[in-house]
């Protein structure tokens, strides 16, 4: 199977071999650059654990509110997998 990137792996690892690796700085310098257009995707999955995190209810889907903080924060384009809420 190929890797998604998810980071289940480094959760799962019992041995704590594996570990996560922080790309903020570069991400920083890219969105910071005015020569370019950066763009994000964000995973369904985190549109609800933001809410989280802001004491939301749990389950709360925050797709809006996620693009627009990525866009203050200098993202282009922001394309969210949108959830379907039923």
């Amino acid at each position: 199977m190929a890797c998604i990137a998810c980071g289940q792996c480094v959760l799962a690892c019992p041995t704590a071999s594996l570990t996560e690796r922080s790309y903020i700085d570069e991400v920083w310098k890219v969105i910071e650059d005015p020569s370019k257009h950066v763009v994000v995707q964000t995973a369904p999955a985190i549109q609800v654990s933001i809410g989280e995190e802001f004491n939301l209810p749990v389950g709360t889907v925050v797709s809006e509110k996620l693009a627009a903080g990525l866009r203050r924060m200098g993202f282009d384009s922001v394309f969210p997998l949108i959830l379907l809420r039923t």
